[in-house]
């Protein structure tokens, strides 16, 4: 080796040391949306277990008439099971953002398409347990005065101006939670994503 390639490799040997420390400040600012966003998905996965298991007493708190006993823990049986495979979905996630392992380029990477991942299975999550909100709260009403409305339907059956009704406070619920879910995920869990897309896209310039 001469002198000139000498001079070159050991010119390319700084300028990779310089790009080292660059890309390691880059990963450490990583750490800062991740912590957030952990201690985000803890409180938010209490204060889901604790509002499942308040569901569950709506019938004693609201004095139920024994039949609408069966009709409502039939439901929430489905809605329990929902609620459990996401919540198990969400402790395993939670689980893999370690800020210990944010030392590469890959980590990031893979941390940011998990959490995509999980926007939208909070998502379809969020829009599979909107029946049941909606099942729920006509369950509320037929039971209230005394299960007045209920008895009328079963007597006299539900008018065409009752289905019309019925149908068109679906359709209202679904889109406001739709557009809802959207701007509440956006806002919470959004943000983070993009913070990290901004990261890996720097990273790529590094």
């Amino acid at each position: 080796m001469n002198f000139d390639d000498f001079k070159t490799a050991w010119n390319d040997e700084q300028a990779a040391d310089i790009k080292v420390p660059a890309t390691i400040e880059k990963l450490k600012t990583a750490h800062m949306p991740v912590e957030q966003l952990r201690r985000k998905m803890h409180g938010e996965f209490y204060v889901q277990v604790i509002s499942v298991i308040l569901i569950a007493f709506i019938p004693q708190l609201l004095n139920f008439s024994q039949s609408l006993y069966l009709p409502f823990y039939g439901m929430y049986a489905v809605f329990f099971s929902l609620c459990t495979y996401y919540l198990a979905k969400l402790i395993i996630f939670y689980k893999t953002l370690d800020v210990s392992t944010l030392s590469t380029k890959d980590s990031l990477y893979e941390t940011y398409y998990n959490l995509k991942l999980n926007i939208e299975v909070y998502k379809s999550f969020t829009y599979s347990l909107s029946p049941f909100a909606l099942i729920f709260g006509a369950l509320v009403i037929l039971n209230a005065g005394d299960g007045k409305l209920m008895k009328m339907i079963v007597e006299h059956g539900l008018k065409d101006t009752q289905v019309i009704w019925a149908t068109t406070t679906f359709i209202v619920v679904m889109v406001s939670v739709t557009i809802i879910t959207e701007l509440y995920v956006s806002k919470q869990y959004g943000r983070y994503a993009s913070q990290l897309k901004t990261l890996i896209d720097e990273l790529k310039e590094v």
